[in-house]
């Protein structure tokens, strides 16, 4: 299998593209990220998705989304993509937000927090919500610094605190055990096995 294949990779925001990062560095040396796409939210990623498709024949490219309120995935990509999807073009979606891919490492993530793994949800794909549920995980945390990078202020209108990015990252880059939170994601498996296992021509 030829190896440093170039890639580019597209996301919605700074966690997501850590996630990738890290999925992609797991094809030891396979897949080379050549280039990024911050779509900046999921509005700009959508209206470039067809193109990607199509530029997928020149450079493979891997785009990752947020299910969000959409039914399932498969529904949320023939709405993205509305022409022959090519083979180099690797589209996986997080069920329903990438948090609950960061959730499903349970044990790492409690270390991380230093909470409990009890606080963690066992099936983070079911939450409706994983963003809030990660914050009010870390309101929990033994670290002040923690609770205070993570979540917003009491009476703030934020949803994450002001280090949200920051201390994911941190985490993603660090901690984060990917096999084991595939078990506890059935959408974070399906991307890590499409992305260790992407042969693009």
């Amino acid at each position: 299998m030829r190896p440093n294949i170039p890639i580019q990779i597209a996301y919605e925001d700074d966690v997501s593209e850590a996630v990738l990062k890290r999925l992609v560095d797991l094809s030891d040396g396979r897949l080379l990220i050549a280039n990024r796409i911050h779509g900046r939210g999921f509005g700009r990623l959508k209206r470039m998705a067809n193109g990607l498709n199509q530029a997928a024949k020149g450079m493979p490219c891997i785009l990752l989304t947020d299910l969000d309120q959409c039914e399932c995935a498969p529904i949320l990509i023939s709405e993205w993509v509305t022409q022959p999807q090519n083979s180099n073009f690797l589209f996986r979606v997080a069920v329903r937000e990438v948090e609950s891919w960061i959730l499903a490492d349970r044990a790492g993530f409690a270390q991380f927090l230093k909470i409990s793994e009890k606080h963690i949800p066992s099936k983070p794909d079911l939450e409706e919500d994983a963003k809030r549920c990660l914050v009010n995980c870390a309101r929990k945390s033994r670290q002040r610094a923690l609770r205070e990078d993570l979540a917003p202020v009491s009476g703030s209108t934020a949803k994450q605190g002001p280090n949200y990015n920051a201390r994911l990252i941190e985490f993603i880059s660090n901690d984060w055990n990917v096999a084991v939170a595939a078990k506890n994601s059935e959408s974070l498996n399906r991307a890590y096995q499409s992305i260790i296992n992407f042969c693009p021509s």
